[in-house]
This record gives C-alpha cells, structure tokens and sequence, in this order.
C-alpha cells in the first residue's frame, strides 16, 4: 500500500501562535506585528533598555561636555550668542550619542541573544547581597531592587 502524504511547509510563529512577519534586528527571530517594537522583539527591547540603563549619565555627561566646550570656545573667540549655540549642541550630541550607544549595544548582544532562549541572562539585578545578621543565609535584594 502507498502512502501518500503532503510535505508541510514549516511556518515560524511567534510566541502568541500568529504567524512571524518580519524578524528582530537583535536576535533575528521571526514576530508579529505586535510584538515588535522599534523592529526589536519584548525580549530584546527589555534587555538593551536594561543595558542602556546602566549607562545612561554618559550620553549626557558628553553632551554637556561638547556643549561646555564650544560655548566656552565660541565665548574666547568673541561670539555673541556663544550660550545659544552651545546649549542646542549638547542636547543635539546627547541624543546622538544614545542613539549610536543603542546600535553598538544592539550589534553586541545580538549573537548572544540569538543563541539563549527563555529568561533574560542575569544581570546586576540578580547579584544580591547576602544577609548574616539574623543568622542564616537568605539572600535578599538591595533596596530600591
């Protein structure tokens, strides 16, 4: 007897059951429309505001450092409106410098991303410090966690 079968052909989903439409720029996992924010995936976008989040003084740290240095510059250099040039240049600096910041993070931790599944890897968030003084090991989380 012959058996006769159709060949299926394999559909990536993503994790609600909808069908996958486009893939996350991080991990490259096929999502749905919903599920996709900024073209990156929920897991994705938790991690690299994780990341980002750990630093985030610098971005603003550099842009009013370029913004104290051309208001300064342009003040020696007898420029009038020296503080109204300066102050748009270290906003302008900041937001380039998070948006750059966020596509260096995303490239990095693509591949590691790709490559784990489940839970996000464990960050300082789960380092917690342990507790001796009422006599046994419990770890507990820092205040403010």
């Amino acid at each position: 007897m012959e058996v006769l079968y159709r060949e299926q052909e394999f559909v990536e989903r993503c994790f609600c059951g909808e069908n996958g439409t486009r893939p996350c720029r991080c991990c490259g996992r096929l999502r749905c429309e919903a599920h996709l924010e900024h073209s990156l995936c929920n897991r994705c976008t938790q991690f690299v505001e994780r990341e980002l989040s750990r630093r985030s003084g610098r971005a603003w740290a550099i842009g009013g450092t370029v913004g104290a240095i051309t208001t300064f510059g342009l003040i020696i250099a007898n420029v009038i409106g020296a503080v109204l040039i300066g102050i748009p240049a270290a906003l302008v600096t900041g937001w380039a410098y998070r948006r750059v910041d966020r596509a260096r993070t995303i490239r990095a931790i693509g591949p590691a991303m790709s490559a784990s599944k489940g839970e996000l890897p464990g960050g300082r968030e789960a380092d917690y410090s342990a507790d001796f003084s009422n006599g046994n090991d419990i770890k507990y989380p820092p205040y403010g966690a």
